[in-house]
């Protein structure tokens, strides 16, 4: 990074702390980082390497209230290796060396996903491509500031009708149920002092398919524990939404307490929330949005399980939630932490107040 880039973040950190975080209740020393750290907790937020490159006001802001973060593409395998044996890694190594810059920590994402496998990979998919990248990327990424990785990711799927409930993916077409045991095994000798990590999504709802889910996710880790595979912790994306799914307060803390029974560690890896009325006055929008995410949070930090929070995004700025849709009709999804102009909204204020109530780990 130049000495130029280097002045512009550390003004832009200077100008975030002073004005944008004084148009809240909270004190502008009250970052979410440090409200995490206090509890033991990781605050962090998945963001692209040109997000950081071209944006300097949002790369202050990312190394202002993140302990961590995700990097959102960058490390999936169809980006890493689009053709066979030619790995690029300056993406990743750019952000590696922001994170280190700002003593950061990384998550890594993720190692085996159905819907990441290069094309030259997919006509033949074996377990010596699979083994390969994962060892390739473990080799690289396996130390600090990696503390945890998402190895796999979205491997549940019952409406695939399976038994075991294991998404029909090509990872299990191609190699078995067992991939997801052998996938981690290799990761652990890999890389054995990171912690590794099965990432899932629809869990957080009371509807019958994310029952299901709930239920078929502690059967694989109760297959994987038989089986003597390493699993350190399950990845709960908390992709929330505006609608009118039922939430049950009752049926979360008990499947996170089944989750922790089971001796495996909980992040909530993708938290963000998608609208439903756009049209709305802005006020009454984010004050949806910041109670959605309240009750939600309320149940997770109670679990000591629970190492930390991060979103899927920082900033409405920087949103995969805002279609091309929504911009030409003047609108974003207000689903995240900070708008579109990088000042707090209520969500903030609610993830704050949730982390500075929760118990020290």
């Amino acid at each position: 990074m130049t000495v130029i880039a280097r002045r512009t973040i550390l003004a832009g950190l200077a100008s975030l702390g002073v004005a944008s975080l004084a148009r809240t209740g909270h004190a502008a020393a009250a970052t979410l980082k440090a409200a995490a750290q206090a509890r033991g907790l990781i605050w962090g937020a998945a963001v692209q390497q040109t997000q950081l490159r071209d944006d300097a006001e949002f790369a202050a802001l990312v190394a202002q209230q993140c302990s961590s973060f995700t990097p959102e593409w960058e490390m999936k395998w169809a980006s890493m290796e689009a053709r066979r044996g030619q790995r690029n890694f300056a993406r990743a190594d750019a952000m590696v060396a922001f994170a280190k810059q700002h003593g950061l920590g990384v998550r890594g994402h993720a190692l085996v996903w159905h819907r990441s496998v290069p094309d030259w990979a997919s006509a033949n998919l074996t377990w010596d491509a699979v083994a390969a990248h994962v060892e390739a990327m473990l080799k690289r990424y396996g130390g600090a500031p990696f503390a945890q990785w998402d190895v796999l990711n979205e491997v549940i799927e019952p409406q695939d009708g399976r038994d075991d409930g294991l998404r029909n993916s090509p990872f299990l077409k191609a190699l078995g149920p067992d991939y997801i045991a052998r996938t981690l095994t290799l990761a652990r000798a890999t890389a054995p002092n990171t912690k590794l990590y099965v990432n899932e999504y629809s869990l957080d709802y009371d509807s019958t398919i994310e029952r299901a889910r709930r239920d078929k996710l502690l059967r694989l880790i109760d297959s994987l524990k038989k089986a003597n595979a390493p699993l350190d912790g399950i990845g709960i994306q908390a992709h929330l939404r505006i609608d009118r799914t039922p939430f049950s307060a009752e049926a979360l803390r008990k499947f996170l307490a089944e989750l922790a029974g089971r001796n495996v560690k909980i992040a909530i890896t993708e938290l963000d929330v998608r609208e439903q009325n756009l049209e709305l006055p802005t006020d009454e929008r984010d004050r949806i949005v910041a109670a959605e995410v309240k009750r939600y949070l309320d149940v997770v930090l109670d679990e000591p399980a629970v190492t930390g929070i991060t979103a899927w995004g920082l900033s409405d700025r920087y949103s995969w939630r805002t279609t091309p849709e929504m911009i030409a009709k003047g609108r974003r999804n207000r689903g995240l932490p900070f708008d579109e102009t990088l000042a707090p909204k209520p969500f903030r204020d609610t993830i704050l107040a949730a982390l500075e109530r929760a118990r020290p780990r």
